[in-house]
């Protein structure tokens, strides 16, 4: 009776293969978004949510008050 292998390895692509396919990835990522228009499609951080930001805040200094948390958000 002949033992079973507990592990089979499966090999579906080559290297070559799995280069092809990163490179088209990567070539289709670049022609999508070319550099410059990532950032355009993205907000601004100028357009903050002040209303929830605070309320945010608020919460936080409700659960933990720490000088170390009211420094980070005096900073922030």
């Amino acid at each position: 009776m002949q033992k079973s292998k507990r592990y089979v390895l499966i090999r579906a692509f080559s290297i070559r293969d799995y280069l092809g396919i990163i490179l088209t990835t990567l070539l289709i990522a670049v022609v999508l978004f070319p550099r410059g228009k990532l950032e355009k499609l993205l907000p601004p951080s100028a357009d903050i949510n002040l209303d929830l930001s605070l309320a945010y805040y608020q919460v936080i200094l409700k659960t933990n008050p720490s000088d170390q948390i009211y420094e980070a958000i005096i900073q922030s």
